[in-house]
């Protein structure tokens, strides 16, 4: 029998098992522990969604181990339950996501034994609360828990070993407004455009004018994306997003709205971390908000493609004529 046809033993086991007397000679299978395994019910959904929010931060969620198998069991059953990092890229491969682990202080959780009784197919609970308030960002985060052990030793059914905790959190955005700019630089670009007639330095972005804006090098030579560009903000600031205004003219807007975009924040401009990738909405202003938050005096923009002045092709040139971050 494969490990997947495992998957169907719960439904013919609560026919076999609501029989008041023994299964009689196993229905002749030679060797019935083979068919014997503990698994996690609610893992048959693939994933566990949980939604915070700011009038509920916390939830409890309670976990059961099954017990599945061709003979009834004999003698209770401990299994330990408990957080499996490891399986965080195994969850993002096979659903192509780049989802974060669960920060430790955002769950009470620790691994724990619960128990199957003699004569049961289900434990008792495994309870775990997850808290909104120290979470940083409104994810998407994920959480494995998994069967880390039993004893006695009973094998465990693969497809069923870990329950994927999918964690996000509803915010109202728009009670973070930009913060004040005044004394804010640029620490560096990758490339603007000088000639005699067109001048596009970065700093154009922190001048307040929606009349001038940054370009990237389009003349002698039109540089290709990805570009990049990192504000200096002098303090540190948590970072929930960002707002674009699209590059105006009197011919309307222009091409060079960042479209696909990934955010990094730094204490010192030496190291970096990354707040994710994104794909900014297009706009005369575009306000992108972030899944993770992060704090530092740094933001730094790495721009692999951007909008065309009617919103669609992908455009070689970056133009932003107002940046701010909230």
């Amino acid at each position: 029998m494969k490990e997947s046809n495992y998957l169907l033993l719960p439904l013919a086991l609560s026919a076999v098992l609501s029989c008041s007397d023994p299964v009689q000679a196993n229905y002749g299978v030679e060797n019935p522990d083979d068919y014997t395994r503990v698994y996690i019910s609610k893992a048959f959904n693939g994933e566990l969604p949980v939604i915070l929010t700011d009038e509920k931060p916390d939830t409890t969620l309670n976990i059961y181990v099954n017990y599945g198998g061709l003979v009834e069991l004999s003698s209770p059953v401990s299994v330990t339950l408990g957080t499996d990092a490891s399986r965080q890229d195994a969850f993002n491969t096979s659903h192509g996501t780049d989802y974060e682990l669960l920060p430790s202080e955002c769950v009470s959780e620790t691994s724990q034994t619960v128990t199957i009784p003699a004569g049961k197919t289900n434990s008792e609970a495994y309870r775990i609360t997850i808290s909104g308030k120290n979470l940083p960002g409104r994810g998407p985060y994920v959480l494995p828990v998994s069967i880390l052990s039993s004893s006695p030793s009973i094998a465990v059914n693969e497809d069923l070993r870990t329950l994927f905790v999918v964690v996000s959190k509803e915010v109202d955005m728009t009670k973070f407004t930009p913060y004040d700019r005044t004394g804010w630089s640029i620490q560096s670009c990758s490339s603007y455009t000088q000639v005699s007639n067109e001048n596009t330095p970065p700093e154009n972005v922190l001048d307040g004018d929606e009349s001038t804006f940054w370009g990237t090098e389009w003349t002698p030579e039109r540089i290709q994306p990805p570009h990049t560009l990192a504000i200096d903000m002098k303090t540190e600031h948590v970072v929930h997003g960002l707002v674009f205004r699209a590059r105006i003219d009197d011919k309307g807007q222009r091409g060079g709205l960042p479209k696909e975009v990934t955010v990094e924040v730094s204490p010192d401009a030496q190291s970096w971390s990354s707040a994710g990738h994104y794909t900014s909405p297009f706009g005369s202003e575009s306000r992108l908000t972030l899944n993770k938050w992060l704090t530092g005096r740094y933001v730094r923009l790495t721009i692999q493609s951007c909008y065309n002045a009617n919103g669609s092709n992908d455009f070689y040139q970056a133009a932003i004529s107002e940046l701010n971050i909230f």
